[in-house]
């Protein structure tokens, strides 16, 4: 369980470079998100704050309303940006937290679909996700730039209205998580497997399930 020593709340753009130095700091290399967007984020969702005391150590990102650049989507869904946490506390559930706290602030604004985007070889983030109802419905190589396999993002979608489903895998696609390279005849799997129809709904540390719509 966590600790009642950690507190939420809603950023304000007083804390946005707070929260631009602890993006930066989860992601590395990857790709952070800008103090442009997180004005943007703000003005058009939420961003959600954890906290050790006075120490920031978690932040996550949702808006609830398209803005000039964001990706699109549907007025019924909110588009969940990062989520990072300190690495000091990382595997303390804090992200789970965050995904809770994503998830009620996107109910309240009337949302029933949440949609994001993960990296392929970012084992955490989609056991996080797919463990709390997400699932694999596309993958787009180009999703950031034209730096393949760099730019490719898997695209994942919750639907509140949907029935719970008990999946059984068709296909599983091994993908080496766990190092700085990128595993790219996993990605060309992935492509394939969403082009066949295939949704992906669990993983473990070999690789992703898939099964079919």
């Amino acid at each position: 369980m966590l600790s009642v020593q950690y507190k939420t709340r809603l950023a304000t753009k007083d804390d946005i470079q707070q929260i631009k130095e602890l993006d930066d700091l989860s992601f590395g290399s990857h790709q952070g998100v800008s103090v442009e967007e997180l004005n943007h984020v703000i003005d058009n969702g939420a961003v959600i704050l954890v906290f050790d005391g006075d120490r920031l150590v978690g932040e996550s990102q949702l808006v609830t309303q398209t803005f000039p650049g964001s990706p699109i989507f549907p007025i019924d869904t909110a588009y969940f940006y990062g989520t990072g946490v300190h690495p000091d506390f990382q595997g303390k559930n804090i992200g789970k937290l965050l995904t809770a706290e994503q998830e009620k602030f996107a109910i309240k604004k009337g949302k029933t679909k949440f949609l994001l985007t993960i990296r392929v070889e970012n084992y955490p983030s989609l056991k996080l996700r797919l463990s709390s109802g997400f699932k694999i419905i596309g993958y787009d190589e180009k999703y950031y730039g034209l730096n393949y396999p760099e730019d490719a993002r898997l695209i994942l979608v919750k639907n509140l209205n949907s029935k719970e489903q008990i999946f059984k895998a068709c296909l599983k696609i091994p993908i080496t998580f766990f190092t700085s390279n990128y595993d790219t005849l996993a990605h060309k799997k992935i492509a394939q497997a969403i082009k066949d129809g295939l949704v992906g709904y669990d993983i473990d540390r070999l690789g992703i399930s898939f099964t079919f719509k």
